[in-house]
């Protein structure tokens, strides 16, 4: 079965099945129960294990440079790229007859189930062994992972004795609780946005995409 599937990629195997299956069902799938809550305690978890973790790696390090390894890895894209690598998209629970293939594999969604696992996890067993999941898939010790998309646009302005970009916040979406925001930034005569479940990660969002279209157009 792909539920018994999944949680060998996982090295996990739940002692209660639904609560995996919660974490991987959709709200369009018209169930009584979707990912939302699990995503929203997953985030919260993932969040204190990293910067725990973070704490101790790089103790004597600027607590800026902290701040944004932290941030790229927890951001929506990077979360989706750990998704894949399982191919999660496969197991997602959809209403019946959507465009499962394009639909399952949006970051944002992927991102949010990636989270509801986490969430799903810590519930059926503990702290622990989600401890031992981001060990596995997240490879937090590498210091050379997880460029910092902000930090590569603002040394690449820099090096051409350009303005340094700025960020303006055109749009909150969303509960308070749960918030979307999307950021736009300029730099180089250019312009683009991004998204996130916070300023920072649309920053994040927005740097990477502008430094895409720079590179395009091998400014």
């Amino acid at each position: 079965m792909l539920i018994e599937e999944l949680e060998k990629k996982i090295f996990y195997n739940f002692k209660n099945k639904a609560i995996l299956l919660e974490a991987l069902t959709h709200k369009s799938a018209g169930k009584k129960y979707n990912y939302e809550k699990l995503e929203f305690l997953g985030d919260r978890v993932l969040g204190f294990i990293i910067a725990e973790k973070l704490n101790i790696i790089m103790n004597h390090e600027k607590l800026s440079d902290i701040h944004l390894k932290f941030e790229a890895l927890t951001n929506e894209n990077f979360l989706s790229k750990v998704a894949n690598t399982i191919n999660l998209s496969k197991y997602i629970i959809t209403q019946s007859g959507m465009d499962g293939e394009k639909f399952k594999k949006n970051d944002s969604i992927l991102s949010d189930v990636m989270e509801a696992i986490i969430g799903a996890i810590y519930i059926d067993g503990n702290i622990s062994f989600v401890k031992s999941f981001i060990e596995k898939f997240f490879n937090i010790n590498n210091k050379k992972s997880n460029i910092n998309s902000k930090s590569a646009l603002q040394e690449l302005v820099l090096q051409n004795g350009l303005i340094l970009p700025n960020y303006e916040l055109i749009k909150k979406e969303g509960p308070d609780h749960n918030p979307f925001f999307i950021i736009k930034v300029t730099a180089m005569g250019f312009f683009s946005e991004g998204k996130g479940k916070t300023i920072k990660l649309a920053e994040l969002d927005a740097a990477k995409n502008i430094l895409k279209i720079i590179r395009e157009k091998k400014y």
